[in-house]
């Protein structure tokens, strides 16, 4: 994962869980006692797909629109 600037966003170190990676990003101090809240504010994060898992889900993608227009052309003809 990488920030809008670009930088790598790591887990700290063991023993925290991966969710800790972007927990920074979106539990800031609030108040006098410096509390942590959680706030989105406008925070982008880049999640990197490995190529092999992308093209498999571009596929995937491109069936299921393939299948949906088969269909809406069958209920089309159907009403003909």
């Amino acid at each position: 994962m990488r920030s809008s600037e670009w930088a790598p966003i790591l887990a700290p170190l063991p023993p925290a869980q991966d969710t800790d990676a972007i927990s920074r990003a979106f539990f800031k101090p609030s108040g006098k006692n410096g509390e942590l809240k959680f706030k989105t504010g406008r925070c982008v994060i880049y999640l990197h797909i490995p190529n092999p898992i992308y093209d498999h889900m571009e596929d995937h993608r491109a069936s299921v629109e393939m299948e949906r227009e088969v269909c809406n052309l069958a209920a089309h003809s159907q009403t003909i």
